[in-house]
């Protein structure tokens, strides 16, 4: 069986980025694509940045590369929206070892009703 040395990412977000560690543990080139209606998303764009970062500073170490990455890219991308509660810490190990979760809660307003009530609006389900 041929061992696969390249890999194109047709996925967004979290599990793009999951799979493409996991590529390149294994020592496979990786590239990502995107479709249009991504373009002006928060993950593709943060996510160039830190890469036109890392081949600007190819020469620096992976703790360097993680970092700067981690100043670009704030956390991961749910498509269904929500808050992340972990602190940037735990977000951190996750990335630098793989593994790990994000909790997550619904983002809500509230709207003020009639006769003094009160409604939640929750906007985003993760």
């Amino acid at each position: 069986m041929t061992p696969i040395r390249k890999l194109l990412i047709a996925n967004r977000g979290e599990i793009a980025c999951r799979i493409a560690r996991t590529a390149r543990r294994l020592g496979m080139a990786v590239a990502g694509i995107h479709s249009q209606a991504d373009v002006r998303a928060r993950h593709v764009r943060e996510l160039g940045e830190a890469v036109f970062w890392a081949l600007d500073n190819h020469e620096a170490d992976e703790e360097a590369t993680l970092a700067a990455c981690m100043e670009r890219v704030k956390g991961p991308d749910f498509p269904t929206g929500g808050v992340i509660v972990e602190d940037a810490a735990a977000i951190l190990e996750a990335y630098k070892t793989g593994r790990g979760g994000f909790r997550l809660r619904a983002r809500w307003e509230i709207e003020k009703g009639s006769r003094g009530t009160y409604n939640i609006v929750v906007t985003e389900i993760p």
